[in-house]
């Protein structure tokens, strides 16, 4: 059976015997390649949804109710990744990475750069996920 995956591709077939055997095969071969383009997609969802969503906290336009859409968005998003056992530890990897990446532009620039503070709150929101869906443990980057 040719699981739901194939969200990233568009291809209409007829329900057929002989045409279900050609995209089971198709499917083997491109397998691997439908795990990377959906492990990018998540990263970027979630990297976009937090900047939007720290964007939007220091914007002088600020609402309540928009920074919880943002907090569901990326709430949907997790329980996709989490729920998909293919890609949940190769985001886990990159979400880890891109704490780390963003903690130590925060620490390098800090006292040099005043903006370096969002820096700090992307490092955080993404140690938070990795607390909240991995339980994982990281410092806190900003006190």
């Amino acid at each position: 059976m040719i699981p739901f995956d194939l969200y990233f591709t568009n291809i209409n077939i007829r329900p057929t015997v002989k045409n279900s055997l050609v995209c089971k095969l198709w499917y083997i071969h491109i397998e691997p390649r439908i795990k990377i383009e959906k492990v990018r997609h998540y990263d970027k969802k979630i990297y976009d949804a937090i900047i939007n969503k720290l964007y939007y906290e220091k914007s002088i336009y600020k609402k309540y109710n928009t920074i919880q859409y943002f907090d569901s968005i990326i709430n949907s998003i997790m329980r996709k990744i989490i729920g998909d056992t293919h890609i949940k530890n190769i985001i886990k990897a990159n979400m880890i990475d891109c704490h780390n990446k963003f903690k130590d532009i925060y620490n390098d620039f800090r006292d040099i750069i005043a903006y370096s503070e969002i820096d700090g709150k992307i490092a955080d929101e993404y140690r938070l996920l990795l607390h909240n869906y991995y339980f994982v443990d990281l410092e806190k980057t900003i006190v």
